[in-house]
């Protein structure tokens, strides 16, 4: 990777994670959106948190800073947490979205939860994967490919979910490259599809499904820095370095420092109608800037060999 590049990257994530913290309310929680029920609280801080858990800090004063703020978010997180999981904020009801990116974050700071059982009742005998289970909700009730890769990635590590995860990664597969409910962009359900089928080799003896590559060759171009970051996430897991290499300049060429632009991706969809909806745009670019820093923290950590040929 040509030195000037690397200087690039660090000095964008750098910028992101200094805004991050900055961000980060007193009590802990990463809160983003304005929405009926208020700004997310558990759900954002988890997202946010996970970012940062793998971003690439420069030297021990980053290292120590973001563990402080991961450590006050870990704290936070578990104070939302309700008897079914965790929900949009405080205000609401458990989801299986939340849900998972609380756990994935919890473990991601080595806390042993539950993950199994807390996920349970949201999955179905086919692995679906239903984001609400209150009845009345409607579409908000169905099984959503959109949560179940991501309540897949957050049983990975729960020692009593084999069976459940292998359902679940079975329906991935089977629904590859899968559709989105909640974000406007198919590149979120390609980037984490692809990340938990990548995971589990087992179930898929004959390699990654081809239509997550097709799928993601077929994108329009992209409309939004999280859009992007989504992609290079999705050539990371593929081993595409030359297409990862493409995807990290461009997000350095979107990079306005600090922080990356809020993207509007968020939907909302109405329980009863299929009704086409604008996105709902980020307040303070938290969802954004945290993947990115995150997708570039782990080009950063491609073998030499693998990143030096794509340049």
């Amino acid at each position: 990777m040509p030195a000037p590049f690397e200087r690039a990257i660090r000095a964008a994530i750098a910028g992101g994670i200094d805004y991050l913290l900055s961000q980060q309310d007193g009590d802990g929680f990463w809160r983003e959106f304005d929405l009926a029920p208020g700004p997310s609280e558990a759900w954002t801080t988890a997202w946010v948190g996970w970012c940062l858990t793998g971003a690439a800090e420069r030297g021990p004063a980053a290292r120590v800073r973001v563990q402080a703020a991961l450590a006050r978010a870990c704290r936070a997180v578990m104070s939302a947490k309700g008897d079914a999981g965790w929900g949009y904020n405080r205000r609401t009801g458990a989801d299986a979205d939340s849900t998972a990116w609380a756990l994935r974050f919890c473990a991601a700071q080595g806390m042993a939860l539950d993950g199994a059982g807390l996920l349970a009742p949201y999955i179905d005998a086919g692995g679906g994967v239903h984001t609400f289970v209150e009845p009345g909700w409607g579409r908000w009730t169905d099984a959503h490919d959109d949560v179940a890769a991501n309540a897949g990635l957050a049983l990975l590590a729960m020692p009593k979910a084999g069976a459940t995860l292998q359902r679940i990664v079975r329906r991935v597969i089977e629904r590859c490259p899968g559709h989105t409910f909640w974000w406007s962009t198919q590149a979120y359900c390609i980037a984490w599809g692809l990340r938990l089928v990548s995971a589990c080799p087992a179930q898929a003896p004959g390699g990654l499904p081809p239509g997550f590559r097709r799928a993601l060759d077929a994108l329009a171009g992209p409309a939004s820095c999280f859009d992007v970051a989504h992609r290079l996430l999705a050539a990371l897991a593929l081993h595409d370095a030359g297409a990862a290499n493409s995807w990290c300049a461009v997000l350095l060429d979107q990079w306005q420092a600090p922080a990356w632009p809020g993207s509007p991706v968020l939907l909302v969809p109405d329980r009863t109608t299929a009704t086409p909806l604008d996105p709902q745009a980020e307040m303070k670019a938290l969802l954004t800037t945290s993947i990115c820093v995150r997708a570039l923290s782990e080009f950063l950590r491609l073998p030499d060999h693998i990143a030096s040929s794509a340049t």
